[in-house]
């Protein structure tokens, strides 16, 4: 059964990697343009908590609604940190998909400031 897996998995690498070109794929599409578009959609959503804030505290829940668990702290603070967040967020896919275009290697002496912003799972 070992010997057997072991040889599917070979030919699923090589079946991957030759026939149907997925590392092709995954350089050139899910590494740079899925970051882009995610870190636009989130950075302008993060502005969004900013430019209209009204809108977003109007949506929050209002006290007593999350049962037995209170959070602490005003609407206002809530949208601002999410909306901090979001945008933060969101500039570092951006900066990880514009890293992945220009074909910046990991190991740059320059990526310390950029690996602060840049998510975790990118």
């Amino acid at each position: 059964l070992g010997v057997l897996s072991a040889q599917c998995v070979k030919f699923i690498d090589w079946t991957s990697k030759e026939l149907v070109g997925l590392e092709g794929w995954r350089n050139s599409f899910i590494d740079t343009s899925i970051p882009l578009v995610l870190g636009i959609l989130y950075s302008s959503a993060g502005l969004g908590h900013f430019l209209s804030k009204e809108a977003f505290c109007d949506i929050y829940p209002a006290i007593g609604s999350w049962g037995l668990w209170y959070v602490p702290g005003s609407p206002e603070f809530h949208v601002a940190w999410t909306g901090l967040v979001e945008f933060l967020g969101g500039v570092g896919l951006v900066a990880s998909g514009a890293r992945s275009i220009l074909g910046r290697d990991e190991d740059d002496d320059d990526s310390l400031p950029l690996g602060l912003v840049q998510p975790i799972s990118a």
